[in-house]
């Protein structure tokens, strides 16, 4: 009886050190996050982060090696809520849910409005962690999309087309989030489908299977 009641205590001690770091971890991103919100990159201090998350600030070393490896954990979690957003509206492959989808995306770009234009901002850092970190919220829209409108996301052109229109509807959001409300959402939404379907239509025209359209003089 003694050795089992010896051995579990022994076995919550690890436990117990796991959870309190887990924790720690925990509050310094919640902190940072909270920061990062306000302020860009260089205007956020190491010591601004623990000091509000409440641990010393070597602690913000031990669990994130630096400054920029804290904000690449932010802005991780924001590409997963973003698609988590995404994915939780556009359960198919049918356009209406895509629809859906971006509308989703523009609602939580809406309420995480200076994170959401830092990642989109951030697909022009110079720091290649942070132009990764930016790059993986794309991919998984651009995917949705090119399946709905029954193309293939292999084919070079329609990869080049959806980087093109990818880097168009970041513009959109961030556009959208400036417009404080004089653009619709969904007419935002509607617009960015509109647009990628002209473009995945013309992309006979990248490839030299069409000749050039007479364009009507202005």
């Amino acid at each position: 009886m003694h050795t089992d009641l010896m051995e579990t205590g022994r076995s919550s001690v690890p436990a117990t050190r796991a959870a309190r770091k887990a924790a720690s971890r925990a509050r310094i991103l919640a902190a940072a996050r909270e920061l990062f919100e306000d302020r860009d990159f260089d205007a956020v201090t190491v010591g601004e982060i623990a000091d509000r998350a409440g641990v010393a600030h070597g602690s913000v070393f031990h669990h994130f090696e630096s400054k920029k490896g804290v904000y690449r954990a932010v802005l991780d979690a924001v590409v997963d809520e973003m698609d988590a957003a995404f994915d939780g509206s556009a359960d198919t492959t049918d356009l209406d849910a895509v629809r859906r989808g971006l509308r989703a995306h523009l609602t939580y770009a809406a309420q995480h409005r200076g994170l959401t234009t830092r990642l989109v901002l951030g697909r022009r850092s110079p720091d290649p962690d942070v132009r990764a970190a930016s790059e993986r919220g794309r991919e998984r829209v651009l995917t949705a999309i090119a399946l709905a409108l029954e193309v293939d996301p292999t084919r070079e052109a329609n990869i080049f087309v959806g980087r093109v229109m990818a880097t168009a509807f970041d513009e959109a959001t961030v556009l959208w989030l400036e417009s404080d409300g004089t653009l619709l959402a969904h007419a935002v939404v509607d617009w960015m489908i509109e647009m990628m379907e002209a473009a995945i239509d013309a992309v006979p025209v990248l490839e030299g299977r069409a000749g050039r359209r007479n364009l009507p003089s202005l």
